[in-house]
């Protein structure tokens, strides 16, 4: 056997990272092995299918593990010994990747500090993506909060753990909580350290996708809803998860809907940014939008960030249709959805599609609106419709989509209202539910809670295969065309090193296959025809 011959094989990328990642601590680069699992990570979400499918890694974690272990003993493990570390029962620290003007992270940590009761809590932002814009802080939507913000806004990742571990080292919390996103691995080799002086919370927030944290050791693992909840005790073997549900303060009567078609005219609403709508989907929102505007009178509410091309194009398809443009209202941001719903008397709320939103749909439930729900073909942790209320509106495919909206009646909207609403104070009202007490109880574990059951989930397999089989098309005619273009050997594109990552996690996310998604949905929609009309 030659010298050649003998060199190691390069089993899986997995692997590859693995080792990577162990020359890197051993000689003590931990920038580098803190990029090399946080760029792997965001390279498995962004070509991750089906989605869904892979939520938590344990070998991840444990890789992760060895990074905060190894880096905690070299720079503070002589000055800090653990005995000395003695924990406040009056101190809480929540530790997030950062504090946002849109999505539900930023409200469910103002829901997590209003639970601490009398302790002192303070909320650590590492920024490790670098994503947070100038006015996410001022706009994030945690509500009136007792806690001291700060926010690590430079350094590499290197220097944000160090930041971390001197901050926690400094409060001696007696409860650590993390809400970290996906691929922040300074929060969870940050928190290792400490799962054996102190409680560390998991709270499993970022779960439609490859997250770390789900397996770390040590670590009490909370789910906020069913579907994550069920997934990860019987996919993920986290045989002692808590479940502790999503709750959101009761507005009160005066912010629930009960008159319905205004004038006779049915207005509805959706709520979503861009990468809950704009991936590449079979059924697009853009077009199934303007299918209800043709459908039934009356105005449809988009409320959240709308790229202009795509406002362009659904103005350009409704006049191609004899469709007012003034019928699709446009509201970029509103600091309560609640409160916009009632505002605007929205009689049907539409969950965004593909991927819906947990929070939004409780939201839109606390204000007694009924509900129009998908069945997505992918996962169901895309469609949100499980932490609905039971048998709200439900459409597959586009022709129900459109029979709905069509057929639905004030008779209709009237008892869905009431299931909306009564639904919200069983399951997600604050002020019923208790949530300091059960933070209590999970720290105790002494908590018995559990969620609502799942319901029934028919994807359909074949709209599936057609999905998964059509982006591997796109991405081989991708490769020929480059290929021919170039006149080299297409090869797999190389990770992009932390520092010149200037997309926003909303912006990664919103890609399918990389690059081609946008092309991809452009290229799809030859299809959509004849799919709509079976």
């Amino acid at each position: 056997m030659n010298q050649e011959s003998q060199k190691s094989v390069e089993y899986s990328q997995y692997y590859n990272l693995e080792c990577r990642v162990a020359d890197q601590v051993k000689a003590k680069q931990y920038n580098g092995a803190l990029e090399s699992l946080l760029n792997f990570i965001t390279l498995v979400m962004h070509r991750q299918y089906p989605p869904g499918e892979l939520i938590g890694s344990a070998k991840l974690d444990r890789l992760c593990e060895k990074i905060g272990l190894s880096f905690y003993h070299e720079f503070y493990g002589n000055i800090v010994h653990r005995d000395e570390f003695c924990s406040n029962d009056d101190v809480s620290v929540i530790i997030c990747t950062g504090l946002f003007k849109s999505g539900g992270t930023s409200p469910l940590i103002g829901d997590i500090v209003r639970a601490q009761g009398r302790r002192k809590s303070t909320i650590l932002a590492t920024n490790s993506l670098g994503s947070m814009s100038g006015d996410d802080l001022a706009m994030s939507r945690l509500g009136e909060v007792n806690a001291n913000i700060i926010i690590c806004d430079k350094g590499n990742l290197v220097d944000r753990l160090h930041w971390l571990v001197q901050q926690i080292t400094r409060l001696e919390p007696s409860r650590i909580i993390l809400l970290n996103h996906h691929q922040d691995s300074v929060i969870i080799a940050a928190a290792r350290p400490f799962t054996e002086k102190t409680k560390v919370l998991f709270y499993h927030h970022a779960d439609h996708n490859l997250c770390l944290g789900v397996h770390l050791t040590g670590a009490i693992h909370v789910d906020i809803h069913n579907v994550g909840f069920c997934n990860c005790r019987d996919r993920e073997q986290v045989a002692d998860n808590f479940y502790v549900p999503m709750t959101i303060n009761d507005l009160g009567s005066d912010f629930v809907r009960r008159v319905f078609l205004d004038k006779r005219r049915l207005t509805t609403c959706s709520s979503a940014n861009p990468h809950k709508f704009s991936n590449f989907y079979f059924y697009p929102y853009h077009e199934l939008i303007i299918d209800r505007l043709e459908a039934r009178n009356g105005f449809h509410i988009h409320i959240g960030v709308m790229p202009e091309s795509a406002l362009q194009h659904m103005h350009h398809k409704m006049l191609e249709r004899s469709i007012d443009p003034s019928r699709l209202v446009y509201i970029p941001w509103t600091p309560s959805l609640w409160k916009a719903l009632i505002d605007n008397s929205v009689d049907l709320f539409i969950g965004s599609f593909p991927i819906g939103g947990a929070r939004t749909a409780i939201e839109v439930m606390g204000a007694g609106v009924p509900m129009l729900m998908h069945e997505n073909y992918l996962t169901r942790f895309h469609s949100s419709r499980d932490i609905a209320y039971p048998d709200h509106f439900l459409w597959q495919y586009p022709h129900e989509f459109t029979e709905v909206i069509s057929n639905i009646t004030f008779d209709d909207l009237q008892a869905h209202g009431m299931r909306s609403r009564d639904y919200y104070l069983k399951y997600h009202c604050t002020e019923k539910i208790g949530l300091e007490d059960e933070l209590n109880r999970i720290c105790d574990g002494t908590s018995t809670t559990r969620p609502a059951p799942l319901y029934p989930h028919h994807p359909d397999m074949l709209d599936r295969s057609l999905h998964f089989s059509y982006l591997e098309d796109m991405a081989i005619g991708h490769s020929i065309q480059h290929d021919r273009a170039t006149h080299v050997a297409p090869v797999a594109a190389p990770l992009t090193p932390h520092q010149s990552v200037s997309l926003s996690l909303t912006q990664k996310t919103s890609k399918v296959i990389g690059l081609l998604t946008a092309r991809t949905y452009r290229n799809a929609l030859s299809l959509i025809p004849w799919l709509t009309k079976r």
